[in-house]
């Protein structure tokens, strides 16, 4: 009874937070200008994409090839709203639908790997697959493809995008809060403490690691082809970004890998960070954002979880350690 109770106030808390959240972003739209909405709506973006990431990285299998499921959904949009007049939501799902069946086609020979070895892989079908999409004729090759603008004011567009990327992350945290929360969350857990252990007590390894793989790319695809339609314009470049498979890894670890909230927390830090370093510091902006995520990985693993639940003593006592080594801080901190 007890862990059933303590479920049942997990569940009514998550959906307080998550109702709340959605009033304060959607209040947004009575307060924000388009400079912000253009900010929020990378920053849920981003959120989504974290989110993605943290279904296979739950499993402790570390990806870098999400950058091709955001492409394909990219170029599906693109094409089939350009060549065959398909609606941009209808174009959307088909897309998240082959960013899907990509990931479980490769998935299912990859995800015999672990370690550093199914991270390169990864990386290395990203690679293949942009260069397959950039050569294709239909897909306009490096040219790249113009989609059709909406005839609607700026801030219509602005507001009309941002809520797309809301309801995006909304789903997405709805996905995760169901995988986590539940059964599935065990079996992730398993997985990632010990694969082969967990194959022992009956756990189908190799399904659910698909399944998140496939359920990640889903939300990849889906988010490429809204930010398609966004930016009304999609080249292998900007469709294949490696920050596009860089940042929202960064986020989760930043969040808390394996968390609900983690991504979304981490996606709107590291947003607000990148954005004020290349307002402040145009020519070394990723140098600073780099060396805050080397601090991250040293000192708190685990993201914001081990911050917040970090002791006062250890964490005054690692601040004066930095002093002491970087700062002289012998003279002034005791």
């Amino acid at each position: 009874m007890g862990g059933l109770a303590g479920g049942v106030r997990r569940g009514v808390t998550v959906a307080l937070v998550g109702l709340v959240g959605a009033v304060v972003l959607g209040s947004a739209l009575l307060w924000a200008n388009n400079y912000v909405l253009r900010l929020l709506t990378t920053i849920l973006m981003y959120a989504a994409l974290a989110q993605a990431w943290n279904l296979l990285g739950a499993t402790g299998y570390v990806s870098f090839g999400n950058v091709a499921f955001f492409g394909i959904g990219a170029y599906t949009v693109a094409i089939l709203m350009t060549r065959f007049d398909v609606a941009f939501v209808a174009a959307a799902a088909i897309g998240a639908f082959l960013a899907a069946a990509l990931a479980v086609a490769v998935g299912f020979p990859m995800l015999r790997l672990k370690g550093h070895y199914f991270a390169i892989a990864t990386l290395g079908v990203a690679e293949a697959v942009r260069e397959i999409v950039g050569n294709l004729e239909f897909a306009g090759k490096g040219k790249g493809i113009s989609l059709p603008v909406m005839d609607a004011e700026i801030t219509e567009i602005y507001q009309y995008f941002y809520i797309v990327m809301l309801l995006i992350v909304l789903g997405a945290l709805l996905a995760s809060h169901l995988i986590l929360s539940g059964r599935a969350g065990y079996a992730l857990v398993a997985i990632r403490e010990d694969e082969d252990a967990a194959q022992m007590v009956g756990i189908n390894t190799t399904a659910w690691k698909l399944s998140m793989f496939g359920a990640g790319a889903a939300i990849n695809g889906v988010g490429g082809g809204a930010y398609a339609y966004w930016m009304s314009y999609i080249d292998p470049v900007s469709a294949f970004n490696f920050l596009v498979t860089l940042m929202p890894l960064l986020m989760a670890l930043l969040g808390g890998v394996g968390t609900l909230w983690g991504p979304l927390a981490g996606a709107l830090i590291l947003e607000v960070l990148a954005e004020t370093a290349w307002s402040h510091f145009l020519e070394f902006h990723r140098t600073v954002l780099g060396a805050m995520m080397v601090l991250v990985v040293l000192f708190f693993p685990g993201g914001l979880r081990d911050v917040i639940h970090l002791p006062q003593a250890r964490l005054v006592g690692i601040l004066r350690d930095l002093l002491r080594r970087y700062g002289g801080a012998r003279r002034w901190w005791c």
